[in-house]
C-alpha cells in the first residue's frame, strides 16, 4: 500500500506525493501489548508506542508520526509544555471536565490507560491516540498545535482508524496566535464569537452546529491570522472571508471551511497561491451568476489536471475527503 504525503497540487494547494509503507490485518481484537503493566507506561514511552504501532499495522515512518502527535498532544496537556510523567499526566486528565462529550472521552482514555498492556487490543489502542490527540487540541495549554483532519493530511493513517493529526506550526504568527488562546472550550467559543461580531459576521453560537468541537481551535486560528498574520496570510483571509459570508439582514459566515487551510502549516507560496485562485475565481461569470464556490474552485483545478494527468487521482481524493466543502 502507498504511504501519501503532503506536496502542493496545481501549483496552488498542498496534496500528497507517495512512498513504500506496510501493513498488517485490520483485526481491531488482535492483542498490541508488549508487556505486563499498564497502558499509561507504554503511552509515556516511544519504544512502547512504536512497537504498538507495529502491531497494529502502522510501520515506518507512518509510525514516526504518529509517536509525534502522541507526543505533541501530552505536551500540550501538560502544564509547563514539557513531556509529563506519569503522575503530571494523570494530573493532567483529572482536571479535565467530566461532564458532556468531552467528559465522556476523558472516561474512556482513563479506563483504557488503566487496563493492562496484555489486554489492550489494536482497536482500543487507536481509539486511546484519537482521544488523546482531541482532547490534548481541545484543553491544550499555551500549545503552538493545532488538530488537522489524517484524511486530508494522511490517507494512509487515516484508514488504519487515526482520525485526526496534531499539527506544530512553523510560522512565527501561526505560534503567536494559538498560544493566545484560551485553553478552555468555553472561553474559546467565546473568543471565536467576539472575533465573529468584531467582522460583523453574524453570531457564532447561532451557527456553531457547523463547526465540529475539535474544528473551534482552527476556527480562531483564521481569525486571528485575519488580523494578526503575515501579509500573505491577511491576504487570503480577506479572500477566503469575501467568499464566506452572505448578507441577510447581516453578513453570515461559513458558507465553506477554507479556513482549514491555516491549520495545514501553509506556506507563504501556497497562502499567495490560494489567493490568486479566489481572486480568479471571483471574475469567472459561472461564479458572478450562481456563488457556487465549490464548482468554481473544481472548475479551474479540473481545467489544470486535464493538461497534467498526474493530478487527476489527487482531484478525486481532494473531492472524496470534502476537505472544504461538506
Amino acid at each position: 500500500m502507498n504511504y501519501i504525503h503532503r506536496k502542493v497540487i496545481l501549483l496552488l494547494m498542498a496534496l500528497f506525493f507517495m512512498g513504500p509503507m506496510t501493513y498488517a490485518d485490520g483485526d481491531q481484537n488482535k492483542s498490541v501489548g508488549t508487556a505486563a503493566g499498564r497502558f499509561i507506561d507504554m503511552i509515556l514511552s516511544d519504544s512502547g508506542v512504536v512497537t504498538a504501532l507495529g502491531k497494529s499495522g502502522i510501520r515506518g515512518e507512518g509510525a514516526t508520526q504518529v509517536k509525534n502527535f502522541v507526543n505533541l498532544s501530552l505536551k500540550a496537556l501538560n502544564i509547563n509544555n514539557a513531556k509529563p510523567t506519569k503522575r503530571e499526566f494523570i494530573r493532567a486528565l483529572q482536571s479535565l471536565p467530566k461532564g458532556g462529550k468531552d467528559g465522556r472521552i476523558r472516561a474512556k482514555l482513563f479506563a483504557a490507560l488503566n487496563k493492562r498492556e496484555s489486554e489492550l487490543t489494536k482497536g482500543e489502542f487507536i481509539e486511546t491516540i484519537n482521544n488523546l490527540i482531541y482532547l490534548a487540541n481541545r484543553y491544550g495549554r499555551n500549545s503552538s498545535t493545532v488538530l488537522a483532519c489524517s484524511a486530508c493530511v494522511n490517507s494512509s493513517l487515516n484508514s488504519q482508524g487515526i482520525k485526526f493529526t496534531m499539527e506544530l506550526m512553523e510560522n512565527k504568527q501561526s505560534k503567536a496566535v494559538l498560544e493566545s488562546l484560551p485553553s478552555n472550550p468555553s472561553d474559546l467559543r467565546k473568543h471565536i464569537s467576539s472575533q465573529m461580531r468584531s467582522l460583523k459576521l453574524g453570531s457564532f453560537f447561532a451557527n456553531s452546529a457547523q463547526v465540529a468541537p475539535e474544528e473551534e481551535r482552527a476556527l480562531a486560528l483564521f481569525f486571528g491570522l485575519a488580523k494578526n498574520g503575515s501579509k500573505a496570510q491577511q491576504e487570503l483571509a480577506g479572500e477566503i472571508l469575501s467568499v464566506s459570508t452572505f448578507s441577510r439582514s447581516q453578513k453570515v459566515f461559513f458558507g465553506n471551511k477554507l479556513w482549514r487551510l491555516f491549520s495545514d502549516n501553509i506556506t507563504q507560496s501556497e497562502a499567495e497561491g490560494w489567493t490568486r485562485l479566489i481572486k480568479q475565481i471571483k471574475k469567472d461569470p459561472d461564479y458572478i451568476a450562481d456563488k457556487n464556490l465549490e464548482k468554481a474552485i473544481f472548475k479551474n483545478f479540473e481545467a489544470k489536471a486535464a493538461k497534467n494527468s498526474n493530478f487527476a487521482d489527487e482531484l478525486d481524493y481532494l473531492k472524496r475527503n470534502n476537505c472544504f466543502f461538506d
